[in-house]
């Protein structure tokens, strides 16, 4: 079995809340998850699993408690949907709000409550 352990993946309602993501430091932009898509693409080179990630920069960047909540919460939220839609091929990591560990530690345990996600902490 063939897992891709860090499978950067950006919800397209994640994008919307940064205008930034347009222009990132490659000069492409970043590409939004369509799950169909991802799987074609593991599909095309053999990997069974995709373990989603979301890179933490920029929930941080613009140091909102607020914002940083609210798009970890898109995050899991599509993340979640992409794994009830294909359990077996699609995993994630815990995004979690790194402004306040206070955060982290409440949101950590939403996780939780959410069986249609299975998640790596």
């Amino acid at each position: 079995m063939i897992i891709d352990a860090h499978f950067h993946a950006f919800p397209q309602k994640y994008l919307d809340l940064l205008p930034e993501a347009k222009n990132d430091s490659r000069g492409t932009g970043l590409h939004a998850l369509e799950h169909n898509e991802y799987i074609n693409v593991m599909d095309k080179y053999g990997i069974d699993i995709g373990v989603l990630s979301n890179t933490a920069g920029r929930i941080e960047k613009l140091a909102s408690r607020a914002r940083a909540l609210e798009r970890c919460q898109v995050a899991k939220d599509d993340f979640a949907d992409a794994y009830a839609k294909h359990p077996k091929r699609f995993l994630s990591f815990k995004r979690l709000p790194m402004l306040d560990v206070g955060d982290c530690v409440v949101y950590a345990g939403i996780f939780d409550r959410y069986p249609n996600l299975q998640v790596i902490a």
